[in-house]
């Protein structure tokens, strides 16, 4: 399984794969994608503040059925503690969605500098 960042499934939405290394591109067709549930509440907050057009559950729906996203099933309060743990970050969105791929031991694919300096298995 790989884990996504909510920008990397809003690419994949949008159809921009290029944005993406060819080992990120490899990794997405050979395994299962998985969105933490943290990143619905990001695309609400971005959807609200008009950053994005889409309704989530929009966006959530199409990619579940053109790549067969699947939503992380990690036990939420597992999830927040681990990302008491990710203290390199203020952003709530990030500590959660890093904690959810550390737990699973998964790549998390995101472009995000500061989650790829401080978790070894993110990538973009």
């Amino acid at each position: 399984m790989v884990f996504i960042d909510t920008h990397v499934l809003l690419w994949l939405f949008d159809k921009k794969p290029n944005f993406l290394s060819k080992r990120s591109i490899g990794l997405l067709e050979n395994n299962s994608i998985i969105y933490s549930p943290i990143v619905e509440l990001e695309l609400q907050y971005l959807f609200e503040v008009k950053k994005i057009k889409s309704r989530p559950f929009t966006l959530i729906a199409e990619l579940e059925e053109t790549i067969n996203l699947q939503l992380s099933t990690s036990a939420f309060n597992s999830v927040i503690q681990h990302s008491i743990k990710n203290s390199w970050t203020r952003d709530p969105f990030d500590r959660i969605i890093t904690a959810d791929a550390q737990l699973n031991r998964s790549y998390l694919i995101t472009a995000d500098k500061l989650i790829q300096k401080h978790y070894r298995k993110a990538l973009i």
